[in-house]
This record gives structure tokens, C-alpha cells and sequence, in this order.
């Protein structure tokens, strides 16, 4: 048996499992799997994120540091903010490339927690049990403002 044909059996499977469910259940199951993908987003990147920002802080007193960073809601300010303070952290060492290549890797995971965040969710009522929520990306592009 292929990796293909193993995966959509075990796709079946799951679906089977849904069947189970009613309606509500599902809507719950659904919104459930979201809130953990975006609940560990912001453990593992926004707190790992707080944790540089501490780490090149100096002598801020680390309840300073805290205040300053989570006051803001925008992830994009809470970026821009780190990225400040390690420049001028890591200036004039070879630290500064991997610190550039590293926020480029967390700007493109932005892109994809932005993608799962913002998309509008569709519901085919009719649909196979467990298929019947769906993401659906929302359609154009809106131009990025400068902060």
C-alpha cells in the first residue's frame, strides 16, 4: 500500500469517526481545532518572540519588557518592535545575518497564521458528516500598510 492510498484511509477513518457527531458537535469540533492552532501559535512564536525581546532588554526590568511588548495586539508592532531591539542589540556581529534570516522566517509563519485566522468560514449543511465546515480564503489582496 502506498503513503498515498495509507493517508486516505486514514482520512476514511476520520471522517467515519466524524459521522458520529451531530451537528453541533461538529461546529464545536471545528472551532476547537482553530483555537488550538492559533493558541499555539502564540505560545510557541508570540512568547518565543517576548523571550528575545527579554533577552536583549538589558537591565529593563523584566515587568517593563513584558508591558511594553503584549501592549500592543498587532503581531506586525509586536515584530517590528523585537526586530528594533536586536538590531540594535546584535549591530556590527555576525549574529545580525541569522537574527535577518530568522524574522524572515517569522514574517512568512505571520502569513500563514493570517491565512487560517482571517478566512471566512463556509458550512455546506448537506454535506458528508465531517466535511460540512469548511475555510474558504477570502478573495482579493489588500495592500500591507506601513507601520
Amino acid at each position: 500500500m502506498s503513503v498515498l492510498e495509507l493517508c486516505y484511509t486514514a482520512a476514511d477513518k476520520d471522517i467515519d469517526r466524524a459521522s458520529i457527531m451531530n451537528d453541533n458537535q461538529e461546529h464545536l469540533a471545528f472551532n476547537h481545532q482553530i483555537g488550538l492552532a492559533l493558541t499555539q501559535w502564540q505560545h510557541d512564536v508570540e512568547f518565543a518572540l517576548y523571550a528575545v525581546a527579554a533577552a536583549c532588554s538589558g537591565q529593563a526590568p523584566p515587568a517593563d519588557t513584558y508591558t511594553t511588548f503584549f501592549e500592543h495586539r498587532s503581531f506586525r508592532h509586536k515584530l517590528k518592535q523585537v526586530d528594533d531591539l536586536v538590531s540594535q542589540k546584535v549591530q556590527g556581529t555576525p549574529l545580525l545575518a541569522d537574527w535577518r534570516k530568522l524574522h524572515s522566517r517569522i514574517e512568512t509563519a505571520e502569513e500563514g497564521r493570517n491565512a487560517l485566522a482571517h478566512r471566512w468560514v463556509l458550512i455546506y449543511p448537506n454535506g458528508k458528516p465531517g466535511r460540512r465546515w469548511c475555510l474558504l480564503p477570502r478573495i482579493g489582496t489588500r495592500e500591507r500598510t506601513p507601520l
